[in-house]
Formats: structure tokens, sequence, C-alpha cells
């Protein structure tokens, strides 16, 4: 009988192959996590310090759902065309892209272009990232590929929202210099996007 990639992961056995895939797949969980919670309080700071209307606030505070949406949509699409490895990859370098771009932002609808795009390429590495494990992972053991990927992704927000909480002692948005959070946020997703790309195979 013919035998396929699926039977021989089961042969094996979960193993070093799923834990690096596991931690390169993590890291930029992680990184997407930290950047979500520090947008969120981005957001925030910029409808209290750029004294915003409501129609810019909430197009500003949607404007990442929008592109998570958008990220859907394309999502699939990139990874037939490309592969799940490649998309991964792409996604980590616009996040890493959005990530930079953000403390540049002079008015609410550059921030509101940079919230679209980061939105956008998280949820296109995600798709890719939670098929990929699901792959490599043995069949009695593929459950634990969303749990380990959600361990991640909390470590993230907890991350972020400390950094949030160290930056600033009482957490006044018209004070709260939030250009210098999206910084904190440069380190793990350049380390994540050098990882994924040279270790992603």
């Amino acid at each position: 009988a013919s035998r396929d990639a699926h039977d021989v992961i089961n042969d094996i056995g979960f193993g070093w192959y799923q834990i690096k895939y596991t931690f390169l797949i993590g890291i930029s969980y992680f990184t997407s996590a930290m950047g979500f919670a520090i947008l969120a309080v981005t957001t925030s700071v910029l409808k209290t310090q750029w004294e915003l209307q409501n129609t810019p606030a909430a197009m500003l505070m949607s404007s990442a759902a929008a592109g998570m949406l958008a990220g859907s949509a394309a999502g699939g699409m990139l990874a037939d065309l490309f592969g799940r490895r490649k998309a991964v990859i792409f996604s980590l370098v616009g996040i890493c892209f959005f990530i930079f771009a953000m403390p540049t932002a002079i008015h609410h609808s550059f921030a509101i272009f940079y919230s679209f795009g980061f939105g956008f390429f998280y949820l296109t590495g995600l798709l890719s990232g939670n098929v990929l494990l699901g792959e490599i992972f043995p069949t009695a053991d593929r459950h634990l590929s969303s749990i380990y990927g959600d361990v991640f992704f909390q470590a993230g927000l907890i991350s972020g929202n400390t950094i949030v909480a160290l930056h600033s002692e009482n957490l006044n948005l018209q004070e709260l210099n939030w250009r210098s959070l999206w910084f904190f946020i440069a380190i793990p997703a350049v380390f994540a996007t050098i990882m994924c790309v040279f270790h992603l195979d």
C-alpha cells in the first residue's frame, strides 16, 4: 500500500523537528501578540493625544480588524501560490515593516494604514502557521499544535502589556510616549524573521 508523508510522521512520532517548528511559528505568534497589545494602547493614546473626532478614532480602532479580514482572504491564496513556509516568512517581513513604520506616523491616516497593514500580515501568517503546525504533528499529537501556539500568543500579550506598564507608571495617555513602545516589539520581530528565513525549511 502507498504511504504518504502523514504516515511517515506518525511512524516517527513527535520529536526535534516538531519542536523546532513549534518554536519558529511560536515566536511569530509571540511577536504578533506583542504588537496587538501595544497597538491597542496606541489607538487609545492617539485618540487622546491627537484629539481625534469620532469617525477617525473609530477607523483607527477598527483598521487592524479590517486588515485581518483582508488577510484571511489573501492568506490561503498566498499559501497556495508560494507555499505555507514562504507565506509565514512573507507575513513576518510585513509585520516588521509596519512595526518600524508605525512610530513614524504623523497623521491619523498614516496610523490607520499602518494598523491595517499590521492586521493584514498578522492573519496571513497565522493561517499558514496553524496549518503548517498541524501538518507536521503526528495525528495523536495534533491537538497540541494549537495549544503550543496559544501559549506563545498569550506570552506575547503578557509581554506587551508588561512593557506598557513598565513604560509609564501612571499610564497617563496624554503623556505616554507611544512611539518608543513600538521599538520594543522590533527586537523579537527581527529575531523571528531572521530565524524563520534561515531555519523554516
